[in-house]
């Protein structure tokens, strides 16, 4: 099964291929390498004195890949085997931390990947070529992108395991899809969005202070999903229609 998933992570690189492809046959671009990297993976909003990245519907499609590819990572554990497997086992408890220690291994590697390749088609194609804050940009949106597919992607497995595979995969991209419009939204409260995992100050990818409250309320939200999730695949009872065959 490893060897499947480590197959189904390099399937994000032809995505960046498809989205670089302009970038790497035209012309130089003649805009620093991290603004490049930046607005590669994500947009800007402005409003009044406010600015912020965002991650547009447009812009969610290496997170919607994830979804598809990984979405029922641990859901299918308790379609296929999950009698003989959970019936030998004294806790699920460590089976989960297991899987969960899988999980953000697959979520950050695929985000190293993702942001990885979209940096080295930036420094090839930007004329004035990386800057100062070239790699902290790299490392911050690496951390942004890697706790993004690990939240949703807890959130998809947990969807998943309780209504099916297609409605659970269906209706977490329609959050995903909430999300990044309600961050395209003008108006909106401040705190609010600093909760919405697509909207991100601009300050962020400049000031550590920013970066580090935007980073901890992702961690809080995942960690969130995940003692949530994980109460639900610890206790759920165990029917023959969830074993094999």
């Amino acid at each position: 099964m490893r060897k499947k998933y480590l197959f189904r992570e390099l399937l994000v690189i032809p995505l960046v291929f498809l989205q670089s492809f302009l970038t790497v046959v035209g012309d130089k671009v003649p805009l620093p390498a991290e603004d490049m990297l930046l607005f590669s993976i994500a947009g800007r909003v402005s409003e009044e004195l406010v600015q912020a990245v965002i991650l547009a519907t447009d812009q969610m499609v290496f997170l919607l890949l994830f979804l598809l590819l990984f979405g029922d990572f641990l859901a299918e554990q308790l379609r296929t085997g999950a009698v003989y497997q959970f019936s030998r086992m004294l806790s699920r408890r460590f089976w989960y931390y297991h899987q969960i220690g899988s999980f953000t291994g697959y979520s950050f590697g695929y985000a190293f990947l993702y942001v990885g390749l979209h940096a080295v088609v930036t420094v090839i194609a930007s004329e004035p070529g990386p800057g100062n804050g070239f790699f902290m940009i790299f490392v911050k949106l690496f951390c942004i992108v890697g706790l993004l597919l690990l939240l949703f992607g807890l959130l998809c497995n947990w969807l998943c395991s309780m209504t099916g595979v297609a409605p659970g995969v269906v209706i977490c991209m329609g959050l995903t899809a909430i999300c990044a419009v309600l961050a395209a939204q003008p108006g909106i409260v401040s705190w609010i969005q600093m909760l919405n995992p697509a909207y991100y100050p601009i300050e962020l990818f400049s000031e550590r202070r920013e970066a580090l409250g935007k980073a901890g309320v992702l961690c809080i939200e995942t960690a969130i999903v995940s003692v949530a999730a994980g109460l639900y695949f610890c206790r759920k009872d165990i029917y023959p229609a969830d074993g094999e065959g």
